[in-house]
């Protein structure tokens, strides 16, 4: 249901989706590298403030669940109002680090400083942190002064994401059956440094058994394909929905993901779709430098530095000439240890302890 914009007249939308409540709030389009993206999130916050609870119910919890940080203001209110049992907020992202460290923006910018004051209110006045990140609490814990505020709560995967939808026709052919086949899906934009993947494609093109396919959408994806065009190893696929994703990494004989070279990553990530690489089972080669990486804890693949297409390519050969035995056996340690902790069972059961402790 989140594979496209909402179209409403209206400042809030209600909808059930399969037994779930929603709250859909109008906010004025933005594109993703304009300035208009943080009005957007401001229009949004402030929006909340006129949320109709009469329809939608009184809370008992609440959870901020935001990539922005801003909504935690109305949560705040709405905490003290209702007298909400507790409030949690959750991090997905350091967000005052995340446009100095990936963006190049000065840390005495005004929006980066408001930024500043927003998280210390929220980390201060919330019950409960939780973090996709597992070691945000080096960060978050000094701020607070209370450890136990934090609780690590990654993101998840259900087990049961294929539907009956089929690929369309063009991806299901477009995908060489003959090749080993080197796959990424997911966004396309500065953080997943997808360039260094293209140079390792660059490097490798007179290997006429690896072929490279990128399947997503981003703001950087006509950058890549023009630094792609002369080399005829890479092939590049539109975004599909959610449920046939899998369908596309099956066709994969080992899946890539790549990172920036940043001390952001000293608190580590929590990437979708390393999970999706996971479920399917599959070897997976990672460049980055990451707390907790997972593919290292679940010895699912190789691991190597970030920002680098030599280290990529050479990681990619490695993958090629290991036996299909071990290649098995990558896949097997990835699906297991995504079953253990990344399974939204699981994650509920924290989540769920986490609220009531």
């Amino acid at each position: 249901m989140f594979d496209q914009a909402i179209e409403s007249k209206k400042t809030f939308t209600f909808e059930n989706y399969e037994g779930v409540d929603f709250c859909w709030v109008k906010v004025p389009k933005y594109s993703p590298t304009s300035v208009m993206r943080f009005w957007s999130m401001w229009v949004f916050t402030m929006r909340l403030f006129l949320f109709p609870f009469k329809r939608a119910g009184v809370p008992e919890y609440i959870i901020v669940s935001s990539m922005p940080m801003f909504p935690v203001l109305p949560a705040l209110y709405f905490k003290r109002k209702f007298k909400v049992k507790k409030l949690a907020f959750e991090v997905r992202d350091l967000w005052p680090l995340t446009p100095v460290y990936l963006g190049n923006v000065s840390k005495y910018n005004p929006m980066v400083i408001l930024m500043k004051i927003i998280e210390r209110i929220a980390y201060k006045r919330s019950d409960i942190i939780l973090s996709l990140l597992p070691r945000a609490d080096k960060y978050i814990n000094p701020i607070t002064g209370y450890p136990n505020k934090f609780v690590y709560l990654p993101n998840g995967i259900s087990e049961q994401v294929n539907t009956n939808e089929e690929l369309p026709f063009a991806s299901m052919n477009i995908i060489p059956a003959n090749k080993f086949v080197v796959g990424y899906a997911g966004s396309l934009g500065i953080a997943n440094a997808m360039e260094y993947v293209v140079d390792a494609a660059r490097i490798l093109r007179n290997n006429t058994n690896i072929h490279f396919v990128i399947l997503g959408e981003g703001y950087q994806k006509k950058y890549l394909v023009e630094k792609a065009k002369d080399i005829s190893n890479v092939t590049f696929l539109p975004k599909v929905k959610k449920g046939v994703v899998s369908k596309v990494i099956s066709k994969f004989d080992t899946c890539i993901i790549s990172w920036n070279k940043s001390d952001l990553y000293q608190f580590g990530v929590s990437a979708n779709k390393l999970f999706d690489y996971m479920l399917a089972s599959k070897p997976i080669v990672i460049a980055g430098n990451l707390a907790d990486n997972p593919v290292e804890l679940s010895k699912s693949g190789i691991c190597v530095e970030p920002e680098s297409g030599d280290a990529i390519a050479k990681a990619i050969l490695d993958m090629f000439n290991l036996s299909k035995e071990m290649r098995e056996k990558y896949g097997r340690n990835g699906r297991s240890f995504l079953e253990k902790n990344h399974t939204y069972a699981v994650l509920a059961q924290r989540l769920v302890a986490s609220l009531n402790g």
